[in-house]
């Protein structure tokens, strides 16, 4: 029989909050208006803000690359530019799924652009 490995706190944690954070944004779908899109998205960054970063370095799990954060960046500025905010949702929840979000690198950019296009 295989012993099954307990989850620490710490990943307990980081689990609550990603359900907490990705739980208006994977609504969003194409058809969404534009005004519960964009208020979906100030939601998520007022909770996203006041989260604190992680104080130990993690690399992605999906790509092992310390910059594979960026082209999802880079995606999230185009579609702002475009006003296409489902798809700034699904890029969003994209790094909530394939990258440690609370890494400083990923948390200080991605709050960067958000509040650049929201507020």
């Amino acid at each position: 029989m295989v012993k099954v490995k307990r989850f620490s706190n710490r990943h307990r944690y980081r689990y609550k909050l990603h359900l907490k954070l990705c739980y208006n944004i994977s609504k969003i779908k194409k058809d969404t208006p534009q005004d519960e899109v964009k208020s979906a998205l100030i939601d998520f960054l007022e909770m996203y803000k006041g989260l604190k970063p992680d104080k130990f370095y993690t690399v992605s799990v999906h790509s092992m690359a310390h910059i594979s954060y960026l082209n999802r960046l880079i995606n999230i500025n185009a579609a702002f530019r475009k006003s296409d905010y489902p798809e700034v949702c699904h890029q969003v929840h994209a790094i909530l799924v394939t990258e440690p979000f609370l890494q400083p690198r990923i948390h200080t950019n991605l709050i960067k652009i958000l509040e650049r296009y929201l507020n």
